[in-house]
């Protein structure tokens, strides 16, 4: 997916849906990772256009490592003995 078709996403699929759950887009707030499509110039160009508010640089909110360290973890226990 490149940033062009993520923003034929929302301005389909998301608008449709905020429209058929009566949420109101201009007072919505929308939190987007840090993935590339999300982060480009045309995105954010988009997302102030479509007057959409974003939350930029949210911060992670588990201490806890990823659920694939607890799968390492146990290969590498059961690779050792």
């Amino acid at each position: 997916m490149n940033s062009e078709l993520y923003q034929e996403i929302l301005t389909t699929s998301l608008k449709d849906t905020m429209e058929y759950y009566a949420l109101n887009w201009e007072a919505s707030v929308f939190q987007h990772d840090n993935d590339p499509k999300h982060r480009s110039k045309s995105t954010t160009q988009w997302m102030k256009d479509s007057v959409m508010v974003c939350i930029d640089d949210w911060p992670s909110q588990s201490p806890d490592p990823d659920p694939i360290e607890h799968v390492w973890h146990h290969l590498k226990l059961k690779l050792s003995m």
